[in-house]
């Protein structure tokens, strides 16, 4: 969360941003505050990590101790040890310290030790450690022992903490499982499965707790300007891709009893019509939302709904340059000012540097 004085900050422009970290294992808290000399954050919506992190961490005990990390239970190692990230945002009198992410060390590309000579004596005075970070869903992508069922079918909420073991915030309202169904293999692609029921992606927020981004884009967050002298966006364009767009969806699902059921739905009219210039493309209906499907009349609603999802005549993106934003988290639904009329869409990508303007890219359906 963040207050409304920050927004102000954010557009005025000319802040100052400096990235600290506490840094955890197993619940304890190990290191506080300690500074990021060098970082730069991302996020993608299709990833299956969807936020990650580079940091270079400088830090100096209080007792010449190294921070090089050679044992798994070592601050800054690469084994359960996580980073909980906060921007301290300043500009005159105005200081606000916002959370980022909460990220686990994936991997230690390189670490080193400064040292000097005091008296004849060889002491540490500082650790350079570079840090490679992914969000905590990296926790629930592995496999499970044994194959998994629902154990309850009236929560699919309940069933997405279970699988998942992470603390969650409810952001989409919960339904029942429809039917009991074998989850995949893997837990991530379990919670994703469940996601999709609830209408949605799985996603971290930055508060390190699991949600559920909807597909339907709701009211937008944040609005971007353009101009002085509160223009936060530095520069814009469009992309367009036909890639993921089909007009035709099939599935083959199975009754109670084991009977197939075959459906299909086409676009029969317009521009993407399956006879018209831009040719039949054919998709399946995604494998991991089948097991809900059990009746014809439900088989039939599937593929009709999937198919109203892939035909949408784009998707259309906006690659967009900024003022570095704080704020921002993968999935949000911002508003850009433009001069053919604003456009309200979807952050599906954002890279976030230290030095430099921030990159962002904005879906939205035409």
């Amino acid at each position: 969360m963040h207050s409304d004085d920050l927004a102000g900050v954010v557009t005025q422009g000319g802040f100052s941003r400096e990235l600290v970290a506490d840094v955890y294992y197993g619940g304890t808290r190990l290191l506080q505050d300690v500074p990021v000399d060098d970082w730069s954050l991302a996020g993608d919506y299709d990833a299956r990590i969807k936020t990650s992190a580079k940091a270079r961490v400088v830090y100096q005990g209080d007792f010449a101790e190294s921070y090089t990390p050679r044992e798994a239970t070592d601050a800054l190692a690469a084994f359960g040890q996580e980073l909980h990230l906060f921007m301290v945002v300043s500009l005159g009198d105005f200081v606000e310290r916002l959370r980022v992410g909460v990220y686990r060390i994936d991997d230690v590309p390189s670490a080193r030790d400064r040292v000097a000579r005091i008296d004849g004596r060889k002491l540490t005075v500082g650790s350079v450690v570079d840090l490679d970070l992914v969000d905590r869903s990296d926790t629930c992508d592995t496999l499970t022992r044994s194959l998994e069922q629902p154990r309850s079918l009236t929560s699919a909420w309940a069933e997405i903490v279970r699988m998942s073991r992470l603390q969650v915030t409810r952001t989409v309202p919960d339904v029942a499982i429809p039917n009991s169904i074998v989850y995949p293999r893997n837990r991530l692609d379990a919670v994703q499965q469940l996601a999709g029921l609830l209408g949605g992606r799985a996603f971290m927020l930055s508060d390190g707790t699991l949600g559920v981004s909807p597909d339907a884009a709701g009211a937008p967050t944040i609005r971007y300007s353009r101009g002085e002298p509160a223009g936060t966006i530095i520069g814009d364009e469009y992309s367009m891709s036909s890639q993921g767009v089909s007009n035709c969806v099939f599935g083959d699902f199975e009754d109670d009893n084991g009977n197939p059921i075959h459906a299909e739905a086409t676009v029969n009219s317009g521009p993407l019509r399956i006879d018209g210039p831009f040719g039949e493309r054919v998709t399946e209906y995604p494998g991991d939302q089948k097991q809900f499907v059990r009746t014809v009349d439900a088989a039939n609603t599937a593929v009709r709904n999937h198919l109203a999802k892939v035909s949408r005549r784009g998707p259309l993106a906006i690659p967009v340059t900024l003022v570095p934003d704080p704020r921002v988290e993968i999935g949000d639904i911002v508003t850009l000012e433009r001069e053919d009329g604003d456009v309200t869409g979807r952050v599906v990508h954002y890279s976030h540097p230290r030095r430099g303007a921030m990159q962002m890219t904005v879906r939205f359906d035409e």
